[in-house]
């Protein structure tokens, strides 16, 4: 497969939720669907449980405690996607570095029938739900099986994340040059570029060469995959996002930018000699370079539904959860790579 896709089909919408999945008699399940590529009613269903993620963590939106906020979450997303007819397994589960519910790596879903991978963020911009801010949502890659990278036990990743209208990006160029190249690709002057980092000390660098070559720059302090998607957008405000963040996270950015097209490049960043002597314990070599074959290898789709405003397409912001239960109204949205 190339680096990038080559037919993303993003939309987006709101939906009203229909019930709680445990609810749902035994009798009303469909059969198993053959092995493949999940069909439409499928996806729809990976869709719908980003959903009734979103509901259940709308509940705890300003009630300052993101651990509430990723609980509700998460059983709500288990709990949805146990219904379906899918054979799944979890590769990574945003939340054990920060010891909050999450879904584990290795757990399964599902009644049975197409082999489905998933990475999942319960909500990303945790800390931003409980404070009542912007940007959280609920995040999913989905990937054919095999696709996604072992990450093993790591915690950290460093990457780079650039939009289809960029050059391909590299994380170990000097990032000053990868500046200077992407500014050149697009006709403007570097100081014309919008760049994202992750406002944390290991990113200090980063920062500094991004503010002396008077780039715009977003230095954020939540909401990593949020950005990453923005910045693949067609009409993308962001051209760059980089710097050390989560590794769970690493893996939901790069099913998107294999439906969306883009680049993205990462490498092992342990913080610390415990997660450095985990991620060798398992095999992994922590200086290996992660480019999109190893990164997110197979056909892939990324769903999200807000819980509060979320800015992925440039003009059309996803709206906060309005309502509650089955009253409540979400809005989500959704690329698909259409080949592989």
């Amino acid at each position: 497969m190339s680096e990038s896709s080559t037919g993303p089909r993003p939309g987006s919408a709101f939906f009203r939720p229909a019930g709680s999945a445990a609810a749902r008699p035994a009798a009303a399940r469909r059969p198993a669907a053959p092995v493949g590529w999940p069909g439409a009613e499928a996806l729809r269903g990976l869709r719908l449980a980003t959903v009734a993620a979103a509901t259940a963590a709308a509940d705890h939106v300003g009630s300052g405690d993101p651990l509430a906020v990723d609980g509700a979450a998460v059983s709500a997303l288990r709990s949805e996607l146990d219904t379906l007819n899918l054979s799944g397994v979890v590769i990574a589960g945003e939340g054990e570095k920060d010891e909050a519910p999450m879904l584990a790596a290795g757990e399964t879903f599902g009644l049975g029938g197409t082999a489905v991978e998933i990475a999942v963020d319960p909500v990303d911009g945790t800390r931003l739900a409980a404070a009542g801010e912007p940007g959280a949502m609920v995040v999913l890659g989905v990937a054919e099986p095999g696709s996604f990278a072992d990450i093993g036990p790591a915690y950290y990743l460093q990457k780079i994340v650039a939009g289809p209208r960029a050059p391909r990006v590299s994380v170990d160029a000097p990032f000053g040059e990868t500046l200077a190249a992407i500014a050149a690709h697009r006709g403007v002057l570097v100081s014309e570029l919008h760049v994202a980092i992750q406002d944390r000390p290991r990113n200090a660098e980063l920062m500094r060469i991004a503010s002396e070559v008077g780039a715009h720059c977003d230095f954020f302090e939540h909401g990593e995959v949020e950005r990453s998607l923005r910045v693949l957008q067609p009409d993308a405000e962001l051209d760059v996002v980089a710097g050390i963040g989560g590794a769970p996270e690493g893996l939901v950015v790069a099913a998107a930018v294999r439906a969306l097209g883009g680049s993205m490049e990462a490498r092992f960043a342990p913080q610390s000699r415990s997660e450095r002597s985990r991620i060798e314990a398992h095999g992994l070599s922590v200086d290996a370079l992660l480019g999109m074959d190893e990164l997110c290898g197979g056909r892939a789709a990324i769903l999200v539904s807000a819980v509060t405003e979320c800015l992925i397409v440039p003009g059309s912001p996803l709206q906060a959860v309005q309502g509650k239960g089955q009253d409540a109204r979400i809005w989500s949205w959704s690329a698909t790579e259409t080949s592989a």
